[in-house]
């Protein structure tokens, strides 16, 4: 079983290492983006495609936003989880404790930064039951008895589009993390759900719209234009 671990990197190397060995110790595989190595493709497609690929998504916030997605008003983390719940992939998160001591350089202070992790907070609040954690030790022995606890089912289960998602998931990634990475994601939803991907894309200036519509079954791809 493949584990993807979701977060911030530099003020949470500790925690990833911790959860990385929780998830060998289990007999799984840990995907992470420290061993991504190097790929022609953008980070947001390659970020996608492995998330994609794992049976379980192992979220961990603490008090940085982190990067964005060049052109996006999403943050890498938040577009991992994003796609996760869209491919319907058990999301495990994990929030760090408001009263655990943090050094300030690992504290968001930029205005917009922040406004985006209390965002992130609430959404995944509203969409998963969460979890408090303190320190790297702590964080690791919650993970191993949630996992541990899950296994069976998570082993048992069909990773497939959430119904109500799946229809919108291709507009949500073009909005928020553009052509390239929505492309990636979408041949992801094909792959499952033999659902044939439709993408549109208008110039405001000629008023032409191309549609490209990619076929599940064989990954052929077919375009028209036409005035809007």
């Amino acid at each position: 079983m493949n584990v993807f671990i979701c977060s911030t990197r530099s003020d949470l190397r500790e925690e990833r290492d911790a959860v990385h060995e929780v998830i060998i110790g289990l007999g799984c595989k840990p995907v992470r983006m420290e061993d991504f190595g190097a790929r022609p493709e953008p980070p947001i497609e390659v970020c996608l495609a492995e998330v994609r690929d794992c049976q379980a998504v192992v979220v961990i916030i603490s008090h940085r936003a982190g990067a964005r997605v060049p052109g996006s008003e999403y943050t890498y983390c938040n577009a991992e989880h994003e796609a996760a719940v869209r491919l319907g992939i058990p999301c495990y998160v994990y929030i760090r404790d408001d009263d655990a001591a943090v050094p300030g350089k690992y504290v968001e202070n930029d205005p917009e930064g922040l406004r985006s992790l209390n965002e992130f907070k609430a959404k995944v609040a509203g969409r998963h039951t969460t979890c408090a954690f303190t320190d790297s030790a702590n964080l690791a022995a919650r993970v191993k008895a949630d996992l541990e606890r899950d296994m069976e089912k998570l082993l048992r289960k069909r990773v497939g589009p959430v119904p109500e998602m799946a229809d919108d998931a291709a507009r949500i990634m073009a909005e928020h993390i553009g052509r390239r990475g929505m492309w990636q994601f979408g041949r992801g939803l094909l792959e499952i759900s033999d659902t044939p991907l439709v993408l549109r894309e208008a110039s405001k200036a000629t008023g032409v719209v191309t549609e490209t519509t990619t076929s599940p079954s064989s990954g052929a791809t077919a375009s028209r234009s036409y005035l809007e």
